[in-house]
């Protein structure tokens, strides 16, 4: 289906707040109606953000068995204290 650039705009800002079934249900209170499954299409479509240098690291380790698995966690952007 085609669509104006500022329908594009609108059907993307909503999908990017809601995503879903929300989404369809805000779009359809301003007089788009559209399905959940093309709001979430659209915002598969949007390319990923840019990441930023990362500063600050945290890592979190744990063991699934004791003395057998180990599994880390890093977060960018966490604290430690």
């Amino acid at each position: 289906m085609r669509r104006t650039g500022p329908l594009r705009g609108l059907l993307t800002s909503i999908a990017v707040a809601l995503a879903g079934r929300a989404g369809a249900r805000m779009a359809a209170l301003a007089g788009v109606p559209v399905g959940r499954s093309t709001l979430l299409r659209m915002l598969r479509t949007l390319p990923d953000p840019q990441v930023g240098k990362i500063t600050v690291l945290g890592v979190n380790d744990w063991a699934k068995r004791r003395g057998n698995s180990y599994g880390t966690v890093r977060s960018p952007g966490v604290r430690a204290n």
